[in-house]
């Protein structure tokens, strides 16, 4: 099982910052919109069906999708619940995703190191980093200058959330606006600034602490490096050659979903202060927190059989592999093994790699296992329990556990995007 194999500090450090954003009213079971299924399934899957339906049901989850492949070919994406109050779902709703956006944004990093020579090792701040800008140059501790790419990638930079009096700065947006002297909420470039005029809180390399900061840092190191915006060069270097062309960076507000977004639930329907510094009150997940500036560490939407495609883009073959083997290895091979994080990736040793994700209004989590096996599990919730993701690592564990034939089938043929025509089908 996934998390149960991490190193239990690890464990506690990924969690603890999700029992901030947490969901508790139930939605009826009785509800027709939570026990219909908006797909069908191979007659060999249907237990996957059954123990997906069963978990929603226990967790008052109102809709979600899941998808599995092993190797190169899509044996299930399945829709099931409801997308919004009146649509039931199907396999290729998005939603956000989260925190899988790390694993995005490490291979967008990794690529520029196979492809363009970047040196892990290449220091971010200070005279002889990446980001040596005026914009980057007011530094609080000058152990910000020892600051790496590689440590970024592995959480290992300095900053710890758990301990920080400043807490996690990607939730803290109206605060740093005030601050920085920047309309609220404040962007991606001015938390960032913000955080450099803090100290750190222990020192580069010496140990890991799970950090949102530190994946924001990336996404402008990508900028900086190619002349692109992140979305734009994630979009070209890595998505479009896998297949993927529906992916794109969220937005705050209900009004500005992208088409076939899903609605996210905030199941104790809370009214919060708008992170926008307006004297109102919005629900949780549109306006509680300010997507648009999570972009590199959480802040793409998705579908299932998207993420699917990107996983099956680390199973390298043939030359025009988007990443080769040994950048694969560095990608999934942690600097210490007891840390259980490597470039993006949660790891153990046997082989398997995996993130997991939750804002509220969604959970998410894709897996990539040595056997080829890979999975993705996307919900428009998120429960306030501790036990819920290690339930949701366990979901598909047990549910392929129980399928004793696999189907001769890939719902990725004979066209890679899913249309119109080809979601009843999957």
């Amino acid at each position: 099982m996934f998390f149960s194999l991490l190193p239990h500090t690890v464990f506690q450090v990924f969690f603890s910052f999700f029992a901030t954003f947490l969901l508790t009213a139930p939605v009826s079971a009785e509800d027709p919109a939570t026990t219909q299924v908006g797909s069908t399934t191979a007659p060999e899957l249907l237990v996957i069906d059954q123990k997906v339906l069963e978990f929603m049901a226990r967790w008052n989850i109102p809709g979600a999708t899941v998808a599995l492949a092993k190797d190169d070919k899509l044996l299930y994406a399945r829709g099931f619940g409801k997308a919004d109050e009146d649509q039931l779902m199907q396999a290729d709703h998005l939603f956000r995703i989260a925190s899988l956006s790390k694993p995005i944004t490490a291979m967008a990093i990794m690529k520029l190191n196979q492809d363009n020579g970047l040196d892990l090792e290449q220091k971010v701040f200070g005279p002889e980093g990446i980001l040596n800008s005026e914009l980057y140059a007011d530094l609080r501790d000058p152990r910000m200058q020892e600051i790496t790419i590689k440590h970024l990638l592995e959480h290992t930079a300095g900053w710890d959330r758990h301990i920080s009096p400043e807490g996690d700065p990607m939730f803290n947006p109206v605060k740093i606006a005030e601050a920085m002297q920047v309309p609220a909420p404040a962007d991606a470039v001015s938390v960032i600034r913000y955080v450099l005029q803090q100290p750190l809180d222990f020192a580069p390399g010496s140990r890991v602490a799970y950090s949102n900061i530190g994946y924001n840092i990336l996404g402008r190191v990508i900028e900086q490096i190619t002349e692109l915006p992140y979305e734009t060069y994630v979009q070209q270097a890595i998505l479009q050659p896998l297949g993927i062309t529906g992916m794109v960076l969220g937005r705050n507000l209900y009004e500005n979903k992208s088409e076939r977004e899903v609605k996210y639930f905030d199941l104790k329907a809370r009214q919060v202060k708008t992170v926008s510094g307006e004297n109102k009150k919005v629900p949780f997940p549109y306006g509680g927190f300010n997507l648009e500036a999570m972009d590199a560490h959480g802040g793409w939407i998705a579908s299932a059989p998207d993420l699917i495609k990107l996983l099956m883009g680390l199973d390298p073959t043939g030359e025009n592999a988007l990443l080769s083997r040994e950048t694969i290895a560095r990608m999934t091979t942690p600097s210490n093994p007891d840390y259980g994080y490597a470039k993006g990736w949660f790891v153990n040793k046997k082989g398997n790699w995996w993130h997991s994700g939750a804002l509220i209004g969604s959970s998410t989590l894709m897996a990539h296992l040595q056997d080829g096996m890979k999975w993705v599990l996307l919900m428009n919730a998120r429960p306030e329990h501790p036990d819920f993701y290690k339930e949701l690592d366990r979901l598909m564990w047990n549910a392929t556990a129980d399928v004793e034939t696999w189907p001769e089938i890939n719902l990725l043929e004979p066209a890679i995007t899913l249309q119109e025509d080809q979601r009843e089908h999957i």
